[in-house]
């Protein structure tokens, strides 16, 4: 009997430290052998492969598509991982409520406590949550940033570089600051590449160098990063450092906004926008040089004896269908023509294209996030996840938080924008500054309500009264965009 015993404390004892092992190893195992094991539907490995495509560690690019797809199946079984990483997509694209229900979930389902035996996932994840969530909690990230940083994970060492570097949440220490960003950098992590070129391009501890800084840039956007997309958009669309290029501007902002970040999407729509007025101006001069080329020109008068004499010469001719040259006289309506203020370019492969503020997305990318049963091994757990439900239940009670969340699972889950709006408002007259900005743009854009600038403007300024920094932005682009 008592060898018995002994045998299963051993026996426990051994599978501990394997467990402990296997999640101390896991940066050292290869990305072949962590898809074979999520593709096995091991939980764990499914939150990790999500995570590294979210990343762009350990894989070839990052895939915004992949991250989602592996974080639900991984939450599906109810992974700490998984849901976090769910969290932190959510908060990628601006919903920090939705994002909330995630990362409490993650937690109730022993993240803290996976952190605890040293994983370097978990630590990275309760450094982001303590990091993305208000009243941020920088100290704490910078513990959790720290362990995860021992055992070599990259994206941590990129984002505790960046914290030395800025001074973010802590005293700034810039040799460790670019210490940890080259480490970063030269272990193949994009987002290291990235800050590490915002370094050279502030000259910030390192000799200042443009050409360094856009170089490092293109590696990070190469890899799939969305900040580094958008930042080389925006020099190629300005003309700095580089020189002015607006297709390869498009380009790489398209690429940004495919993975849902907003500032390229606005970026992107400004652009698009501005090229179409300028192809019709384009165009317009074009037609009057084509009238005008077909017009006789007259010389200058030789003098013969006392009287001059003029000579008429026809124009050189123009190589120009007779099509083309047909429409002498224009009609004003067909050379000027008003823009409208919120109309959107459609360019082609939109299908293909994740759009946020001022497009709608095809409903054929909408996927059901957030409304997960989970079965184990054939067996049903009473406790399944179910947000929407909880959503509905808290909401009819006038729980602003789960109105905003409900509203926002709507709109992003279920795409039905006439009941995300119905939410929005009704959080919105509740005084809630969230609810207010949302309310502003959905009566910007007409998603689920009667397009309504007044309106718009109306909620912007009273969600920027109530102290929401980010309604002053969208309220500055409106402003611009209607011309007031």
């Amino acid at each position: 009997m008592i060898f018995k015993r002994l045998f299963l404390i051993l026996a426990l004892i051994f599978s501990l430290f394997q467990f402990l092992d296997a999640n101390e190893n896991i940066l050292n195992e290869s990305i072949e052998s962590i898809k074979a094991k999520a593709e096995a539907g091991d939980a764990y490995y499914r939150g990790v492969l999500s995570i590294f495509y979210r990343t762009g560690e350990k894989v070839s690019s990052i895939s915004s598509d992949q991250a989602l797809k592996w974080a639900e199946k991984a939450s599906k079984q109810k992974d700490p991982l998984g849901l976090c990483n769910q969290g932190i997509l959510q908060m990628q694209k601006g919903y920090p409520n939705l994002a909330a229900q995630f990362f409490r979930q993650a937690r109730e389902y022993k993240l803290q406590e996976l952190a605890a035996t040293g994983d370097p996932l978990a630590n990275y994840c309760m450094a982001e949550i303590l990091s993305s969530l208000a009243p941020k909690d920088y100290k704490g990230a910078n513990v959790y940033y720290e362990k995860a940083v021992e055992k070599g994970h990259l994206t941590s060492k990129a984002l505790l570089g960046a914290m030395n570097l800025f001074g973010i949440g802590i005293k700034a220490n810039l040799d460790k600051g670019i210490k940890l960003l080259r480490e970063s950098h030269e272990g193949g992590s994009p987002i290291g590449s990235f800050t590490l070129g915002i370094a050279y391009g502030k000259g910030i501890k390192v000799k200042e160098g443009g050409d360094r800084s856009i170089e490092l840039m293109q590696s990070a956007a190469d890899k799939g990063y969305s900040q580094a997309q958008f930042y080389l958009g925006l020099k190629y669309s300005q003309g700095k450092v580089v020189e002015k290029d607006i297709d390869k501007a498009i380009t790489l902002l398209e690429a940004s906004s495919a993975q849902g970040f907003s500032e390229a999407e606005q970026m992107l729509y400004h652009l698009l926008k501005k090229r179409k007025q300028d192809e019709r101006t384009q165009g317009f001069a074009k037609k009057k040089t084509i009238v005008a080329a077909d017009k006789p020109v007259v010389s200058k008068p030789d003098v013969i004896g006392d009287k001059p004499s003029v000579v008429k010469e026809k124009a050189k001719p123009v190589v120009v269908s007779k099509v083309d040259v047909k429409p002498v006289v224009l009609k004003r309506k067909e050379v000027v023509e008003d823009v409208k203020p919120v109309e959107v370019a459609k360019v082609k492969n939109e299908s293909k294209r994740k759009w946020g503020l001022f497009a709608r997305k095809p409903k054929a990318e909408a996927k059901p996030v957030v409304k997960v049963k989970t079965e184990v091994a054939g067996t049903k757990d009473d406790l399944f996840v179910d947000f929407s439900t909880s959503l509905k239940t808290k909401a009819a009670k006038n729980d602003i938080e789960a109105m905003v969340s409900l509203a926002t699972n709507y709109s992003v889950v279920e795409r039905d924008h006439e009941k995300a709006a119905e939410w929005y408002i009704k959080a919105a007259k509740l005084n809630d500054a969230a609810a207010q900005r949302y309310t502003g743009m959905i009566y910007f854009m007409g998603k689920g309500v009667k397009k309504d600038y007044e309106k718009a403007v109306m909620w912007l300024n009273k969600a920027k009264a109530n102290g929401d920094s980010d309604a002053g932005k969208k309220l500055k682009l409106l402003e611009k965009i209607i011309g007031k």
